[in-house]
């Protein structure tokens, strides 16, 4: 059942990707198009970095994700952010839907499909693990507000 969830979700992140792009028909337009795209998710970021500290640097992400049972599961379509420093009383919001894995040092605790927005509040985690499609790595912020 787990799996089917990460399935669907996962199916249903290709299909919006997918409906998400014009048809081209004219290539300069499209270039206008892309570049204001880029320029609006590049405010956005900024509006959400300066509302809040961003704690998630994707640079050292490897392919995969963190399943609900806590195990490193592999797709290259999928990445997860290294470990984070996570405290409970602080609040942290997301600004794409993604798994968010709690952890408290090496134990797992458990994996949440977390929805845009304010994540779910752990009490006895302090790390956490971000595993999204590869087709947010460019827009996905994490921010502690």
């Amino acid at each position: 059942m787990k799996f089917r969830s990460l399935l669907v979700f996962g199916t249903t992140l290709l299909v919006l990707s997918a409906c998400s792009g014009e048809d081209g028909n004219n290539e300069e337009e499209t270039d206008d198009n892309n570049n204001l795209s880029e320029e609006t998710s590049e405010i956005k970021e900024t509006s959400n970095v300066a509302n809040g500290e961003s704690v998630l640097n994707l640079n050292d992400s490897e392919a995969g994700w963190v399943n609900f049972n806590g195990e490193h599961a592999g797709s290259i379509d999928y990445r997860v952010s290294p470990k984070i420093e996570y405290d409970s009383s602080e609040t942290y919001v997301l600004n794409i839907d993604a798994y968010i894995s709690y952890f408290n040092d090496d134990e797992f605790i458990e994996t949440k499909l977390t929805s845009k927005g304010p994540i779910e509040s752990i009490d006895n985690a302090d790390n956490i693990r971000v595993s999204y499609h590869k087709s947010f790595e460019e827009r996905l912020t994490l921010t502690k507000e």
